[in-house]
């Protein structure tokens, strides 16, 4: 019997977990309503970027972290969909949107790695 996660899958824990808190905060508490969630979702992709020191691991934990962020949040309080067409509706605005959402996570992290190995961190 092989183990749960790989090494590998676990790098990605971190982000969704981190994109999960994030979410319900920023939906329940922070900036309810407002463009400025944005600022603490872009400082935490960056972040994911700048603590990591290998270039890819840091696009591709920026990058599932982005996805994760929009698409829990857009879910979030989203519980009284009627009927399957609008359901079908909803999954796909919300996929599309992650998907942006997610190359938006990849470019802040890229950012935030560039900084650390221009300032030598």
């Amino acid at each position: 019997m092989g183990k749960l996660l790989s090494s590998d899958s676990r790098q990605y824990v971190i982000p969704i977990i981190i994109a999960a808190v994030m979410s319900i905060i920023s939906s329940k508490y922070l900036f309810v309503g407002s463009g400025l969630s944005l600022i603490p979702w872009g400082l935490l992709a960056f972040g994911f970027g700048f603590f990591t020191k290998d270039e890819l691991l840091a696009r591709q934990r920026g990058l599932v972290y982005g996805f994760a962020q929009s698409f829990i949040f857009l879910w979030v309080d989203k519980s009284g969909m009627t009927t399957a067409g609008q359901f079908l509706l909803l999954v796909i605005v919300i996929s599309t949107l992650s998907i942006v959402a997610a190359a938006c996570g990849w470019w802040g992290a890229r950012l935030g790695w560039l900084i650390r190995s221009k300032c030598n961190f």
